[in-house]
């Protein structure tokens, strides 16, 4: 007896804790577990998180009825979800000074958060053994809302920190849509009684999340996939999404996803037939979401600069462009001619010092020169790099500046490129790729002081190119710089005012 899928997927399969048992020290009354979370040390985050992990996995193993089950998770979900929704790579470098402990935090959370999502799994797996219609299981209806927003949570949180998702993240979630979808309750809010219900359905959270994940999320400032996923829910509803019939051709504005696959939709490809057998396929239409968001955009525009949603506009539009089949994602890839290798300098000092104070590469010790980057595609808009085992990957972040440091054999010192990170990925083994944008002119390592300062600043000035239009400048370290005061700038030969 088991939930019925459609003909052409296999049983369903998720993963949860083989063994379940009545496990000792573990917290089964609501009262108790309140007074327990709320004791935790919130502002140890280290502490926080080994607690937790500690809790949920003698929880997820111990033998509950499934309504206190999803009593017990909904109590543990709440702070922890605040705390991930809330989290970024500054806060974290801010609350955290130690960079091992940060990676291990990071890594401790995505466990954390993956636990919780076994608890709800657990009652749909227990539930699937012993029913065979979901509309007669309002519970684990609701079982299935909070493990796909939980599930989300945890893509949520590796792209936040740009990381690589867990094994099999989108494969199970594919699962559990396509379990409500056989029974017709897809795209319905869950209502278990009047005090335990949800506003949105397990649809539109399942759309919300692909949406966030069609939208570059590995290319979005830290913090800010976190707004564009709660842009995405309000977009959610306006897209289509329908099971693909056998014989379907690829159309314009349609994304697929292949429902046996772990993979986000994929633009206007349809998965590749195998003996004639297609697998379980959905259909997700954004062209309606384009439509919406054209009059967003004219509605901000009548309104100007200033209006209240300026913020959430501007990311809009950086991300809208992906919810568009024809647009181009990537790079093209072009052979990788001259070095094959370069050496990447992060932040302003560091590439400032390197290039006036020039040493001999790799710099031992040094966790960004020690060794060389591989460069796996370059072109006139910048380079796509990969480097493994970088002890600090977790710390980069969008937005980084950074200098690309090359030296051909003949050359006495390196050159120079100066760029900043667009794109970025980091796998469990510490394997990191990396796109950089050049920022382009020729730059001119300097020092400047501002008004009747005797302190020198480090800083880069890249000269007037009039041909393209474009002014001289001066990349500085943020705040330092006020309007109105005067920059004294000096160079290794002359001096500007």
């Amino acid at each position: 007896m088991s939930f019925p899928l459609p003909a052409n997927m296999p049983a369903l399969s998720l993963s949860v804790p083989t063994e379940r048992h009545a496990a000792g020290n573990v917290e089964l009354n609501e009262e108790l577990l309140h007074h327990w979370i709320r004791r935790l040390p919130a502002a140890n985050l280290l502490e926080f998180s080994a607690r937790y992990l500690d809790a949920l996995k003698r929880f997820n193993a111990n033998e509950v009825s499934q309504v206190q089950r999803i009593k017990l998770l909904d109590m543990y979900r709440d702070p922890l979800h605040k705390l991930v929704m809330a989290l970024t790579i500054p806060k974290l470098q801010q609350q955290i000074k130690n960079a091992d402990k940060r990676l291990k935090l990071i890594d401790e959370l995505s466990e954390v958060i993956n636990q919780l999502a076994h608890g709800y799994k657990i009652i749909v797996v227990e539930a699937n053994q012993e029913s065979n219609n979901l509309k007669l299981k309002p519970l684990v209806h609701m079982a299935i809302y909070r493990a796909v927003d939980t599930m989300s949570l945890l893509a949520l949180h590796c792209y936040n920190f740009y990381r690589t998702l867990p094994p099999r993240l989108f494969q199970e979630m594919h699962q559990l849509l396509m379990l409500t979808m056989t029974a017709d309750i897809a795209d319905k809010p869950v209502f278990v009684n009047s005090q335990y219900k949800a506003d949105f359905s397990v649809q539109q959270r399942y759309v919300q999340i692909m949406l966030t994940s069609i939208c570059n999320p590995y290319g979005l400032a830290s913090g800010e996939v976190i707004r564009c996923y709660q842009l995405m829910l309000q977009l959610a509803p306006a897209a289509v999404l329908d099971l693909l019939p056998d014989n379907a051709s690829p159309e314009a504005g349609q994304f697929y996803i292949n429902c046996l696959s772990d993979r986000t939709p994929a633009p206007s490809v349809l998965p590749t037939l195998d003996n004639n057998y297609r697998p379980t396929t959905l259909m997700l239409d954004t062209k309606p979401i384009l439509t919406r968001v054209d009059k967003l955009f004219d509605q901000a525009a009548a309104q100007g600069e200033h209006h209240p949603a300026a913020e959430n506009i501007r990311l809009l539009r950086q991300v809208v462009p992906y919810l568009n089949t024809s647009y181009q994602r990537k790079q093209p890839r072009v052979p990788v001619e001259g070095n094959i290798e370069a050496y990447v300098a992060v932040g302003l000092e560091a590439i400032h010092h390197s290039v006036t104070s020039p040493v001999s590469l790799p710099v031992s010790g040094d966790p960004w020169l020690d060794r060389s980057w591989e460069v796996l595609n370059k072109n006139s808009y910048g380079y796509l790099l990969q480097k493994r085992k970088i002890r600090q990957a977790h710390d980069l972040k969008i937005g980084d500046f950074v200098g690309i440091l090359e030296q051909a054999p003949n050359q006495t010192k390196p050159s120079l490129k100066l760029a900043s990170v667009r794109w970025l990925r980091t796998d469990d083994f510490e394997q990191c790729k990396m796109g950089l944008k050049f920022i382009q002119g020729d730059a001119i390592p300097v020092f400047f002081s501002v008004a009747d300062s005797e302190e020198r600043q480090p800083a880069f000035l890249i000269r007037e190119n009039t041909l393209q239009q474009q002014p001289a400048m001066l990349i500085t370290t943020y705040g330092i710089h006020a309007m109105a005061s005067e920059l004294t700038i000096k160079t290794g030969k002359k001096r500007f005012n």
